[in-house]
């Protein structure tokens, strides 16, 4: 996180130091977590335009600073009001994993890739151009849960899929402000299964041979079958 310093008006010569209220922590000339020692710089020396960069802090997670200035003569004024409460991005998810397959569903688990449990994500089929609604079936939206809110294990069941299809997924992670990750990598491609063929006909009977006509039963094109 950018954090910058507003001298409300003091001289150039002012020093300050930043403490980070969530961490509980100073901050360093460097922008790394200093422990319980203040650093005092003055607002040039933290920075263009006195702007320094917050390092080392958690994934989707609010931070909020306050800052002490201090005059040549090493007095501190009142510590500052608090910043604004600003989140921290999310990291990308994994790419899902996608099993569990039946005629018409399939398992999807978010990979969270690192991030803290309050992170929401969307799923998205890529095959069908369509998102996943909180009971598993296809909305024009993307729906934004938890991975617990999604299912056991960050598991959600695709429902009303096409029988013997292929099928990929991705995800978007979004952070406690409302900004999106970069998507997911696709999942695996996966099929759903086929259904039963139906019994064949025959006919077109000659001394030798005889016509054996495929009941699709529904299937996909790409559905293969043995006779």
């Amino acid at each position: 996180l950018d954090v910058t310093l507003i001298t409300n008006g003091n001289s150039a010569t002012t020093t300050y130091a930043i403490y980070n209220n969530t961490d509980s922590n100073y901050i360093a000339e460097d922008g790394t977590d200093n422990g319980s020692t203040p650093v005092f710089q003055t607002s040039t020396e933290w920075g263009t335009g006195g702007v320094i960069t917050i390092t080392g802090l958690t994934t989707n997670t609010p931070h909020q600073f306050s800052v002490i200035a201090k005059n040549r003569d090493n007095v501190e004024a009142a510590t500052s009001s608090l910043s604004n409460n600003t989140y921290t991005l999310a990291v990308q998810a994994g790419a899902p994993t996608v099993n569990g397959a039946t005629t018409t569903t399939l398992d999807i688990t978010i990979d969270t890739n690192g991030n803290p449990a309050t992170t929401t994500y969307a799923i998205y089929n890529s095959i069908a151009g369509a998102w996943i609604n909180t009971d598993g079936s296809s909305t024009v939206t993307p729906t934004y849960q938890t991975t617990t809110e999604w299912g056991s294990g960050g598991t959600i069941t695709a429902t009303d899929l096409n029988t013997s299809t292929v099928y990929q997924f991705s995800v978007i992670a979004r952070n406690g402000s409302g900004t999106d990750a970069a998507t997911s990598s696709l999942s695996n491609a996966s099929s759903t299964l086929a259904v039963s063929a139906g019994t064949p006909t025959v006919n077109g009977n000659t001394i030798t041979t005889l016509d054996v006509t495929l009941i699709t039963n529904g299937n996909s094109a790409t559905t293969t079958y043995a006779i």
